[in-house]
């Protein structure tokens, strides 16, 4: 019985994914859009580049949904989202998408303004291996941080906390000795407000490629596009145009 039901499960979920999809296909262009995101990018980018996307389009209904990579890669699948955007590393995971890059995204190691690591005379991965460190319960930024000190020669930190959301880990951050990796627009706000302050040690595998991802029969409408635009634009402005060094 319990092997019938699973299997009849996953007949319901895909009945309704069919459905869902002939119902979104013969929506018009006054339907609501639905952009998916990346946390790091929500938290920053994205709302600007909507602010300044809605000026154009006051009256377009939108949705914004905020999960990790590999949730937004399903959701498009499915035809929960009608885009997402997000990191090209990711993109082998799953096939039958679409990606256009936008823009060139920098991420840094931050810490708080009093961190023992600042007052080290030139702190080495293996020195910031030493102290605790905070990453998103599923995404990118382990993963970062795993082929930063491997390709050191360092091994992991002892101390590992992973958080769920990015005001946790900047919250943490800024209250304790823990260190972690964030897009450089991220947390220029916070930097700005001296609650923290970035790491000067830079490395090739903190660059990351952003993306517009799409279902191959996927038509998008004018007001995706000038949201993708607005995205591409903003996503170069805040671009760090050099080696992000440690505040002064």
């Amino acid at each position: 019985g319990e092997l019938i039901f699973s299997h009849a499960r996953l007949i319901k979920n895909e009945i309704e994914l069919a459905r869902s999809q002939v119902k979104r296909r013969g929506q018009k262009e006054n339907g609501v859009l639905t952009f998916g995101v990346l946390p790091s990018l929500a938290s920053s980018i994205v709302p600007r580049a909507l602010a300044s996307w809605r000026v154009d389009h006051p009256t377009s209904r939108v949705r914004i949904v905020e999960k990790v990579q590999i949730e937004l890669l399903i959701s498009l699948l499915r035809g929960d989202v009608d885009l997402f955007i997000g990191m090209t590393e990711y993109y082998g995971i799953l096939e039958g998408l679409k990606q256009r890059v936008i823009f060139r995204d920098r991420q840094c190691v931050f810490a708080r303004p009093q961190h023992p690591a600042f007052k080290m005379e030139k702190a080495t991965w293996r020195d910031l291996a030493q102290f605790p460190w905070v990453c998103p319960m599923v995404g990118s930024q382990r993963t970062i941080l795993e082929s930063l000190l491997q390709s050191h020669k360092v091994p992991m930190p002892r101390q590992i906390v992973e958080g769920g959301s990015v005001e946790f880990v900047k919250t943490l951050v800024s209250c304790s000795d823990h260190l972690a990796i964030f897009p450089a627009h991220t947390i220029s706000d916070d930097v700005n407000d001296g609650k923290l302050r970035t790491l000067s040690l830079t490395s090739p595998l903190l660059n990351r490629n952003i993306a517009v991802f799409i279902r191959p029969d996927c038509r998008l409408g004018k007001s995706s596009d000038d949201f993708i635009a607005n995205v591409h634009a903003l996503g170069q402005r805040l671009r760090p145009a050099t080696p992000m060094a440690a505040s002064t």
